[in-house]
C-alpha cells in the first residue's frame, strides 16, 4: 500500500477550474512563509481555495505582519460548516464565527475591516449560488501565536488535537478591501466550458449504499493495480466498474461529486503532441496512451471523449467511452453480443488477438491504463477520503 501512496500522493487535482497548484495537507502538515507579511493597518483580504476531507476542526490560515494577527478556521460537522475568524491589532483582539454552505470544496474571499470588528466571507466557487456571510467580531480570546509570517494548515493551538486535513490552493493576501466586481470576475473566470462538469451539490445524491459501493470498487481497482495486471475475467469486471463510474446514467462518480460539492477531475492521458508525432511518423496499427500521469487534468466529459486507442486501418479513433462499451457489451463484461458488431469493433477484436505481445493482453493493458486513471481521479479529487469519513460517521 505504501507504493500506492507514493505514486498518487502528488497527483492532486484542482479544487475548482482554474486552480493550478494544489497541496494536500494532513496530520499537522502545513505550508509556511516565515517572513513578515506586509498587510498594513487598513482593511485586508485573503483569497484561498479549500477542500476539507474529514469532519472536525480545520485550522486553515494564520497570518502575522505589521503588528497584526489574522486567523481563519473551518469546522465541518454533519449539520454544516462553521467559519471561525480572529483579528488582533493594537486596538485589541477580536473573534467571530458564522455558518457557511456545507459544500466541501470552497473558493473563498475573506475581507477584514480596518478596525477588525467585522468581516465578510464570500464563497465564489463556480457551483451553486454565491454565498456571502457577514461576521460580527467581538472581544475574544486572542490567537496563540506559534508561527511566523503566514501559515496554511498545520495544528491548532486554539483547539488542541485538531489539524487541517484536505487540499488548499490559490492562497493570496492583499492589504486592501477587494471589491465585489473583482470577486465576480474571479468566479466567472473559474466556470468550465461545459456546465455539466460543475457539481450541483446535492447532499444525499450518494447514499450509504452508494458510498459503500464506491469504496468497494475503489478497493478492487487498487488490488488490480497492486497485482500489476488483469486476467480475462478482471478485464471484463473492470469494464463494469468503469461503466458504472463514468457512463451509466447518473454515474457513481457524478453522484459523489454532487453529494460532497467536490470538483471531479481525470488525469489527461492524451499526450496531444506525442500522439500527433506517433500518428504522423509511425502510423501504427494500434495505439494507446501512456499510463503515467503528466500532471494535467480534464473533466469527466472531456476524458470520456479522449483517445483510448487509435486503429491505423481506417484511421479510427476509439474513445474511452467507446472502449468501455466494447469490452462491457461486446466481450461479456455486462452483456455479450458477438454478432452485432460495427466494423471498428470487429477490427479492434481482430487486431487485439493478433497482437504479438500476448494476444488479448493488449486489451488488458489498455484497461489497466483506465484502472490507474480511475484511481487517480477518485483519490486526487478527494472523494475517496470524503467517502471513508462519511462511512465512518455512519457507523459511529
Amino acid at each position: 500500500m505504501r507504493y500506492i501512496r507514493e505514486m498518487f500522493e502528488l497527483a492532486q487535482a484542482p479544487i475548482a477550474p482554474g486552480t493550478q497548484r494544489t497541496a494536500r495537507l494532513a496530520g499537522g502538515g502545513c505550508i509556511e512563509m516565515q517572513d513578515e507579511i506586509a498587510i498594513g493597518v487598513g482593511a485586508a483580504t485573503i483569497l484561498i481555495d479549500v477542500q476539507l476531507e474529514t469532519y472536525g476542526r480545520h485550522p486553515v490560515v494564520r497570518v502575522a505582519g505589521d503588528g497584526r494577527l489574522i486567523g481563519f478556521d473551518l469546522d465541518r460537522r454533519f449539520e454544516g460548516i462553521t467559519a471561525h475568524l480572529w483579528h488582533t491589532s493594537r486596538s485589541g483582539s477580536q473573534y467571530g464565527h458564522g455558518p457557511l454552505s456545507p459544500t466541501t470544496g470552497k473558493r473563498l474571499a475573506l475581507r477584514f475591516a480596518e478596525d477588525g470588528r467585522s468581516a465578510l466571507i464570500d464563497e465564489f466557487q463556480p457551483w451553486g449560488p454565491r454565498v456571502r456571510q457577514e461576521v460580527a467580531m467581538g472581544v475574544g480570546t486572542p490567537l496563540q501565536r506559534d508561527w511566523a509570517g503566514a501559515r496554511v494548515g498545520g495544528p491548532s493551538a486554539e483547539v488542541p488535537g485538531s489539524s487541517y486535513c484536505g487540499r488548499t490552493a490559490h492562497f493570496a493576501i492583499f492589504d486592501t478591501w477587494i471589491g465585489d466586481e473583482t470577486i465576480e470576475e474571479l468566479r466567472a473566470a473559474s466556470l468550465p466550458a461545459e456546465a455539466s462538469n460543475i457539481p450541483t451539490f446535492r447532499p444525499g445524491a450518494l447514499d450509504d449504499e452508494g458510498c459503500n459501493l464506491l469504496l468497494d470498487d475503489y478497493g478492487q481497482l487498487i488490488r488490480w493495480h497492486n497485482a500489476g495486471g488483469l486476467d480475462r475475467r478482471g478485464l471484463r469486471e473492470a469494464s463494469s466498474i468503469a461503466s458504472i463510474w463514468m457512463l451509466d446514467g447518473y454515474t457513481l462518480l457524478r453522484r459523489a461529486s454532487d453529494h460532497f460539492g467536490a470538483m471531479l477531475w481525470f488525469p489527461d492521458l492524451r499526450r496531444g503532441k506525442a500522439l500527433g508525432a506517433i500518428l504522423a511518423e509511425r502510423a501504427p496499427a494500434l495505439w494507446r496512451p501512456d499510463s503515467e500521469h503528466s500532471g494535467d487534468w480534464v473533466p469527466l466529459s472531456e476524458f470520456r471523449d479522449d483517445l483510448a486507442c487509435w486503429l491505423g486501418v481506417g484511421e479510427t479513433k476509439v474513445t474511452w467511452a467507446a472502449f468501455i462499451k466494447f469490452v462491457r457489451n461486446k466481450l461479456g463484461g455486462g452483456h455479450y453480443d458477438p454478432n452485432d458488431r460495427t466494423a471498428w469493433q470487429r477490427q479492434l477484436a481482430e487486431l487485439a488477438r493478433q497482437d504479438e505481445a500476448g494476444g488479448e493482453a493488449w486489451l488488458a493493458e489498455t484497461m489497466m491504463t483506465l484502472v490507474r486513471a480511475l484511481i487517480i481521479a477518485a483519490d486526487g479529487s478527494g472523494i475517496v477520503t470524503l467517502a471513508r469519513d462519511e462511512q465512518a460517521r455512519a457507523l459511529a
